[in-house]
């Protein structure tokens, strides 16, 4: 039989119970950096490993809506996991907008960062960006 016990993080995950999950609870959104000019909003979303078929960027209602969504991989039944903590996540922000251009809104995935542009404007009710 082989020790399982080098797969524990550490005596306190033992002690407590299994402190990852609290963790990821805690942790069950994303984070973004939101900044502006005399133009535009900018929002920075940290989306570490997203291709964009995971993110879905959405605006109606004044609201922007950015979607994450990670799916489980297909071969899970196929291994064997000791311990297994990356799993299927949803993960959504809301951010609040009003005097916006909704049909220039822009989005670009590159390197783990969502960049999404919202010009000023005028307020708008629906709008779906493509993410470049």
């Amino acid at each position: 039989m082989y020790n399982l016990r080098p797969f524990e993080d550490n005596f306190f995950d033992s002690f407590f119970g299994d402190v990852n999950n609290n963790r990821l609870a805690a942790l069950n959104k994303f984070s973004v950096d939101i900044s502006e000019n005399d133009n535009e909003y900018l929002f920075e979303a940290d989306l570490p490993g997203a291709s964009k078929n995971d993110v879905v960027v959405d605006f109606f209602d004044n609201k922007l809506y950015i979607k994450y969504e990670k799916k489980d991989s297909d071969d899970v039944e196929e291994k064997n996991y000791i311990r297994r903590e990356r799993q299927y996540s949803k993960f959504e922000r809301v951010f609040s907008m009003k005097d916006v251009n909704k049909d220039d809104i822009k989005a670009k995935l590159e390197n783990g960062i969502l960049s999404v542009t919202v010009p000023k404007g005028k307020a708008e009710s629906r709008k779906s960006i493509t993410i470049e």
